[in-house]
C-alpha cells in the first residue's frame, strides 16, 4: 500500500501488510489419560481440526458427576474425588457443536500390605494387622493361618487357638477397602 500526502508536498511512503485468513477449529479431541487417582490433580487438553486453526479456540471444561471428579472450566485441570467413572467435555465457547468428550475412570491404590505382627503362646497366636490404605478406609480384616502355605483357613477373629505345640504355622492377613479393593 503506498501513501501519499494530499498537501502537494510529494511526501509518500510504501507499507507492507500481511493478510492472514483465520481459520476456525471445526473439531476437537481431548487428549490425556484415561485413569485419575483419586486426590490427583491432571490437566487435559484439546486437539483442534484443522491443526492451523487461529482463532475461537478457548474451551469450556465441564464433568457429568463432581462427586466423583472436579474440572477447571478454564483450565481442563481435573482432580479425582472418589473411586468410579465420569465423562470430561470440551466445547469451544464461541463456535456451537464443536465439542468433545472422554470417559475416564477415578481410582484408588490398594491398601498397603504390612507383614503381621502377632503374639505366640504355647497353644494360640493373636495377630495383629498392620494393613493401611490413605486413598480408602479398610472395612473388613481377615486373618488366615496355614500349616503348609498353600491351604489357608481364614476368619474375621485375629486369634488363633488349640493350637498344636512345637508345630510351625504361617500367618497373613488380608484387607478389603470401602471399594471391595483387597
Amino acid at each position: 500500500i503506498t501513501v501519499e500526502a494530499t498537501d502537494g508536498s510529494g511526501v509518500s511512503t510504501t507499507i507492507t501488510c500481511k493478510v492472514i485468513e483465520h481459520t476456525n477449529p471445526t473439531d476437537i479431541e481431548i487428549q490425556g489419560k484415561n485413569r485419575v487417582r483419586k486426590d490427583e490433580k491432571y490437566t487435559y487438553t484439546v486437539k483442534y481440526t484443522p491443526e492451523d486453526a487461529n482463532i475461537n479456540k478457548d474451551v469450556k471444561w465441564t464433568v457429568n458427576d463432581e462427586e466423583i471428579a472436579t474440572i477447571n472450566s478454564e483450565t481442563g485441570e481435573v482432580e479425582g474425588k472418589k473411586a468410579g467413572k465420569v465423562t470430561i467435555t470440551a466445547s469451544l465457547k464461541k463456535i456451537e457443536n464443536v465439542v468433545a468428550t472422554k470417559e475416564i475412570e477415578v481410582y484408588y491404590e490398594n491398601p498397603t500390605t504390612a507383614e503381621p505382627s502377632a503374639i505366640v503362646t504355647t497353644n494360640s497366636i493373636e495377630v495383629e494387622n498392620r494393613q493401611t490404605n490413605e486413598y480408602a478406609e479398610i472395612v473388613k480384616v481377615e486373618y488366615g493361618i496355614s500349616e503348609n502355605g498353600k491351604d489357608w483357613r481364614w476368619q474375621e477373629s485375629n486369634k488363633f487357638e488349640g493350637l498344636t505345640e512345637d508345630k510351625e504355622y504361617k500367618i497373613k492377613t488380608r484387607a478389603t477397602d470401602e471399594n471391595g479393593a483387597t
